[in-house]
């Protein structure tokens, strides 16, 4: 089903697949400003919302996200996930220290670790709503079966999907630090302070052409 809703002269769009919301446009891009964004989706409460994720490291496609995302809810908690079956590249202080870094002209937001289940840390810090991105169709799969299994485990928690930017849709933690590693260009991927961590890290410049 899709519903629209009215936002000063423009038509906000999107599509509700229940217990998951699909942004096909952003509201960010198409409202006048947050006022009207968070009347569009419910007149006088507050929404709080998570963003989980190993974000190992933050790129410009979670910013992309974050900053849409910022515009919708009330507040956002960056939640960065402690997952003791992957070797990350970058410390969870780090990690945490650069989500930080890279989103600080946003009032909103606010970054914590977890472990365990995802809607467990939701329900704990009273947030209603898990933030997603979709870059491609093959992650809309993976991704609604998650959601919906968090839904059965906790029904007043929903899931709402951002679509990533064209530009991003591409882009991965995984590819960002491939690319570094080699020494390649990764300024058009990932924020300053990403990439001093990365010249940090790897000891050496960062060159050559961005892919």
């Amino acid at each position: 089903m899709v519903k629209g809703v009215l936002g000063g002269k423009n038509f906000v769009k999107f599509l509700t697949i229940s217990p998951l919301y699909v942004m096909i446009e952003p509201w960010w891009k198409i409202c006048e400003n947050r006022h009207i964004c968070r009347a569009c989706r419910m007149e006088g409460s507050m929404m709080k919302a998570i963003y989980p994720g190993s974000f190992d490291p933050v790129t410009n496609g979670h910013l992309d996200i974050i900053q849409r995302a910022a515009n919708v809810v009330d507040e956002l908690v960056i939640a960065v996930l402690v997952n003791r079956d992957k070797k990350p590249l970058f410390t969870m202080e780090e990690r945490m220290d650069m989500i930080r870094e890279a989103t600080k002209e946003l009032p909103n937001i606010s970054v914590k670790s977890f472990t365990g289940l995802t809607v467990d840390f939701a329900r704990e810090n009273g947030a209603k709503v898990m933030v997603r991105g979709l870059r491609a169709v093959t992650d809309f799969e993976s991704e609604m079966q998650i959601a919906q299994t968090n839904h059965s485990i906790e029904p007043g928690i929903e899931t709402i999907f951002f679509t990533t930017s064209l530009e991003y849709s591409f882009l991965s933690s995984t590819i960002v630090k491939e690319i570094a590693h080699y020494g390649s260009n990764v300024s058009k991927l990932v924020p300053p302070v990403v990439e001093e961590a990365f010249r940090r890290k790897f000891d050496h410049s960062l060159h050559g052409t961005t892919v």
